[in-house]
């Protein structure tokens, strides 16, 4: 991708079509944004493509995609398009919990051939009204029928692209004697719930996800719960996979951040000679801080598909608090370099919605409450960066 190298290995993803994929939510990206209306001409592109079954394992009929992969098209389409990216990379995250949790239990394995051969589109519902945002938190729970079934009922107050979604993943307390934090996912097919939108969204970014609030109601099997504990699939996949896969996000939109900054400077130059050569420092600066990115991407990914998300835990939270704010902080150098060229949204280097769009990272799961969270897991683990006690002495 212009600007960025290639910061993840291309090998198993050998389609020659996916450049026109990102293509097409490039085209619509200013429309998404400023109607703020679900990017459907981009997610055509993407079941088309297949890209919405290639997390699926290869024996149940999909791509058994890589997650460095993965991340390398969240990347792509970040450069594209953040709320068709950000979609893509919500539905793999969604995708992963149950491939790496849903075991042998047939009905996962088959819902998995469904998702492969019909491309269907999975969302999130981990918010809920009332738990102040606490993801290892529910007030819902699994009301058990008769027959090996449950129904269950939820206000999530934050569903991205619900409206859209063939298939909800939610998480709720395991019953109705269950703790708040006894938790479990539950997954319900779209022709199995009824939803009803209470708040809508009409946000700074991230426009085209539609991040609507809906009351959720609907019913199922048993087989369709999760059989591991959700505490387990928090740590070891929801939430590593999902600073991976969102950081890629950013990673793509400060990336062509960086390509127009670049662009406006080569254009200046041409009229003016030398006048803009006290961008340049600058501009290598920004695309250092896009290296130092890739770097953390890279290990963030090693670590994960280590399976050592929860033992390098600080780590993997930290990943999510400093590539979002480095790659605001690249947003508004572009925006300070490019000047008015880069502040209107008429200008073919304008970075509005990219700052507006990157505004929305630092609060995604906020990183305050991440950073108070990691500094807990600091507090009982005496080894941190610098500490030296354990090596040999200093000459």
């Amino acid at each position: 991708m212009t600007g960025q190298g290639t910061p993840f290995p291309a090998a198993d993803l050998a389609r020659p079509d996916w450049t026109d994929v990102c293509a097409i939510a490039r085209q619509h990206a200013a429309a998404v944004d400023r109607e703020g209306r679900l990017p459907s001409e981009a997610l055509e592109a993407l079941k088309a493509f297949g890209a919405l079954g290639l997390g699926v394992p290869a024996p149940l009929g999909g791509g058994g995609a890589s997650t460095a992969t993965l991340a390398r098209m969240a990347r792509d389409l970040g450069a594209a398009c953040a709320s068709t990216a950000m979609v893509f990379a919500m539905h793999q995250n969604q995708l992963a919990c149950i491939v790496r949790h849903g075991g042998d239990s047939p009905w996962l394995l088959d819902f998995q051939r469904r998702i492969a051969a019909e491309g269907l589109l999975l969302a999130s519902v981990t918010s809920e009204e009332g738990t102040g945002g606490r993801l290892r938190t529910s007030q819902c729970c699994v009301e058990p029928l008769a027959d090996d079934r449950f129904r269950l009922t939820k206000a999530g107050s934050t569903i991205s692209y619900g409206a859209r979604a063939d298939a909800l993943l939610l998480t709720a307390r395991a019953g109705p004697e269950a703790h708040g934090s006894d938790q479990v996912l539950v997954v319900l097919p779209r022709e199995a719930v009824t939803l009803e939108a209470y708040r809508g969204w009409d946000a700074l970014g991230l426009r085209g996800t539609e991040s609507c609030a809906f009351h959720v109601s609907g019913a199922g099997d048993a087989a369709q719960i999760l059989p591991v504990p959700f505490g387990q699939i928090a740590v070891e996949t929801m939430v590593p996979n999902a600073h991976i896969l969102w950081g890629a996000v950013w990673l793509g939109i400060a990336g062509d951040v960086v390509a127009r900054t670049r662009a406006l400077i080569r254009a200046r130059m041409r009229a003016r000679s030398e006048a803009d050569d006290r961008a340049l420092p600058r501009l290598a600066e920004m695309n250092g801080i896009l290296q130092d990115m890739d770097a953390r991407l890279r290990r963030a990914i090693q670590i994960y598909d280590a399976g050592k998300a929860t033992l390098e835990a600080v780590e993997m939270v930290l990943v999510k608090t400093s590539l979002s704010e480095m790659a605001l902080h690249v947003a508004d150098m572009g925006i300070r370099i490019g000047g008015f060229s880069a502040y209107q949204n008429t200008s073919p280097y304008s970075l509005g919605r990219h700052l507006r769009d990157l505004y929305a990272a630092p609060l995604m799961i906020n990183n305050e409450a991440i950073l108070a969270d990691a500094g807990r897991m600091l507090l009982v683990n005496r080894q941190s960066a610098g500490n030296f006690d354990d090596e040999a002495p200093l000459p």
